[in-house]
């Protein structure tokens, strides 16, 4: 592909010669969004052009790409012709709005590309028009909200390319962007902003432009729509600057991402000194509540190297100083509590980078290549290859299948369909294209051979400059962002279930032709996972927990399209249908004072321990249920539990001739405090109800309603 059209060097040429002042305006727009553009009015008449693009013809693969072709944003989908949304050749940075409809991009003057000059536009993402937002004026940054079609930005501040001035948001509608709502003055000096992931807020840094003035930095939340800030956290004198930084040296913080449930907040710290910075920064963790900052480790400031794991309570990232991507670079794996947990997972002699945790976190998908530290020409660089490893380092393996030749490159990679394919892009020289694989690195291939190169540093470079992916197959747009789909399977006659996933919450969703709209069938009260579909009806398995996590015995719920209605069934489990089922809640201290032994039924009755406070209302302890088939016993383990006076004495109870009970063995495990290294172990009543031949069996919780402190019961049945 001739670059030059574009006015771009090489990417040696700049990698090698690339400029401080450029590198600091790089670290500043950080954010994933970052991009370049200027504007030239409310419409560009080359929206929804079909030219020849040489996409792979035919080739399928989940979801939908934005892409940047020569400077161009073009939509891609398996299976159809591309369509070219712009035709001026000065498009990045494409972004897709929750709902997959629109995509927001800038807009850069051709002849000084490099200078972060942008504007900002929003396109239908099929086809049907292209709009200039903020005419006549230049932004900083932009950001979809994570729940609507809503863009937060900050324009630059009049004769500055680095610090902004306003912080706005706009609504984009059916007919594209409204009149912006002004969330902030430039007074504020906003250096940096993010989204929370429930959309409902926003949190931005704030420093000033001028390094002698020693004014704290600070991290603010305000509604979404405006309205007062809180401050989370006011960054104390020692924070900035850093201890042997030249005088004038401040700090400021920026690159910030919120983890999956809300909670928890990563940033940078950002010395006010481009060669500083290209050498490395701190990564901090703080949450919403605004805890004292923690550093984890020292890394390039790359917020794409960096990412949450799908709960929240883990960060991947890439520790090491050094701006050359091609040495002292680890993927590092650290519980953002337990920091002592941490490990290192990238083996010795080598380099990783864009980590890409699965959406069920059990692998994460890096870029890896030979350490090389002694070479600076691009083009003799180790090749680097997508491989998979577990959290805790084990089960690496590689999946794409690099030639060795030096200087080609597999990176950026991505998740796609749920989990169950990965997509990259591989640089062969001044080419880029786009590639895919299932999960297990069979069915290689190549979906896209004419990605532009983006803009890079020593090694490293901002794909999301050029590439977007969203999840998309459907025949209705996505009532929540796209990044929460966590499944999606074709079902039945044209059916589409869609899993949402948000932290442990998981909803469904159906799709059809003939529906106005997905429907939310299944809601994350029900803790649900698809079963089957079975005779025109989708069957679910669900353990309840509600908003408490008072989880019960698994039931079934059953979906049936052409009445809508979602039926609640009990059965009766096989002994061996699940090797793990625990129900209940791990809580307050209850003591076990009555077994009793029916027909065909075990009672077991709990009531809560002298001076424990309850809350939450009435649950059952946390249980746990194994079959022990060569001893012919279902062992029922209750956590938090201790026997009463008048059970403790007694290890056998023996059956009055139940049908299907021979007896009850108790057995007492005593707990231990915790400390430091160690948590504490609360005590466990072990119940081992020995069976006569195989029935089928499921427990059930009842309350009693004179009081929360009155006897609560779970009763065990057999058919």
């Amino acid at each position: 592909m001739d670059k030059s059209v574009m006015g771009v060097k090489s990417m040696g040429e700049f990698q090698k010669h690339g400029t401080k002042v450029i590198f600091l305006l790089v670290m500043i727009c950080s954010l994933s969004l970052a991009g370049c553009g200027t504007g030239l009015g409310a419409k560009d008449l080359a929206g929804g052009v079909q030219v020849a693009l040489h996409a792979m013809e035919n080739t399928e693969f989940p979801g939908r790409l934005a892409v940047i072709n020569q400077g161009d944003l073009w939509v891609l989908e398996g299976g159809r012709e591309p369509l070219r949304l712009t035709g001026d050749g000065c498009s990045s940075s494409p972004a897709w709005s929750p709902d997959g409809q629109w995509l927001l991009f800038y807009k850069y003057d051709p002849a000084e590309k490099w200078s972060r000059n942008y504007s900002l536009w929003v396109a239908r993402a099929d086809g049907g028009g292209v709009f200039g937002m903020e005419p006549g004026g230049q932004v900083l940054n932009a950001r979809w909200s994570p729940a609507a079609n809503s863009i937060a930005y900050l324009t630059v501040k009049s004769g500055e390319s680095v610090r902004s001035g306003e912080f706005k948001l706009a609504d984009v509608g059916d007919k594209g962007p409204g009149e912006p709502l002004l969330l902030k003055e430039a007074s504020e000096k906003i250096v940096n902003f993010c989204w929370v992931p429930a959309g409902d807020r926003l949190v931005y840094t704030t420093a000033d432009e001028n390094p002698n003035i020693k004014e704290s930095p600070a991290i603010k939340v305000m509604p979404a729509r405006g309205g007062e800030a809180e401050t989370i956290l006011a960054l104390e004198p020692e924070f900035s600057p850093d201890a042997g930084h030249p005088p004038g040296i401040s700090s400021y913080p920026g690159g910030l991402k919120f983890s999956p449930n809300g909670h928890d907040l990563i940033f940078f710290k950002y010395p006010s000194s481009a060669s500083l910075t290209a050498d490395g920064v701190s990564l901090y963790v703080t949450s919403i509540d605004g805890e004292a900052p923690r550093q984890l480790a020292t890394m390039l400031a790359y917020p794409d190297w960096v990412d949450w794991y799908c709960y929240g309570d883990s960060v991947a990232y890439i520790e090491g100083s050094g701006r050359e991507a091609q040495s002292n670079k680890r993927l590092s794996i650290m519980p953002v509590n337990r920091p002592d947990l941490a490990v290192t997972v990238t083996p010795e002699g080598y380099v990783d980078r864009d980590p890409a945790w699965s959406p069920e976190g059990a692998f994460i998908a890096v870029s890896r290549a030979k350490s090389a530290p002694e070479i600076s020409q691009p083009e003799e660089w180790p090749s680097s290859a997508i491989w998979l490893a577990q959290p805790d380092g084990s089960g690496a393996k590689r999946i794409s299948d690099g030639d060795g030749t030096p200087g080609y490159s597999d990176c950026h990679p991505w998740w796609a369909g749920s989990g169950r394919s990965l997509m990259w892009v591989r640089v062969q020289g001044e080419k880029a294209s786009i590639w895919q694989s299932g999960a297990d690195g069979e069915n290689i291939g190549q979906i896209f051979d004419e990605l532009d190169i983006p803009q890079g540093y020593y090694g490293a470079y901002k794909w999301d400059e050029v590439v977007a992916w969203y999840p998309g197959g459907f025949y209705h747009p996505l009532p929540f962002p796209g990044n929460q789909v966590r499944d999606v399977r074709s079902i039945g006659d044209s059916f589409i279930l869609v899993e949402k996933g948000t932290s442990g919450d998981h909803d469904f969703y159906l799709d059809h032709p003939s529906f106005n709209g997905m429907k939310h069938i299944v809601y994350f009260i029900e803790t649900a996972k698809f079963k089957e579909y079975k005779d025109g009806e989708l069957v679910f398995t669900a353990r309840g927990g509600s908003d408490t996590g008072n989880y019960q015995f698994p039931y079934l719920l059953t979906y049936n399209p052409n009445t809508e209605e979602l039926i609640r069934e009990e059965p009766f489990l096989p002994l061996n249908e699940q090797e793990d089922i625990a129900f209940g809640k791990d809580g307050w201290k209850q003591i076990l004072t009555n077994i009793e032994i029916q027909e065909s039924a075990v009672v077991f009755d709990f009531q809560a321990a002298p001076g424990e406070v309850l809350a939450g209302g009435s649950r059952l302890p946390y249980t746990t249920v194994r079959y022990n088939q060569q001893a012919s016993d279902l062992v029922f383990s209750f956590l938090n539990v201790e026997p009463a006076n008048s059970l403790k004495e007694k290890t056998i109870i023996e059956s009055p001739g139940s049908q299907y009970v021979k007896e009850i063995r108790l057995e007492q495990l005593t707990g231990s405090p915790g400390d430091a290294q160690n948590p504490a172990q609360p005590p466990v009543v072990k119940i081992s109800i020995v069976l006569t031949g195989t029935p089928l069996y499921k427990a059930e919780a009842s309350f009693s309603k004179e009081s929360i402190y009155a006897a609560n019961s779970c009763t065990v049945r057999f058919q």
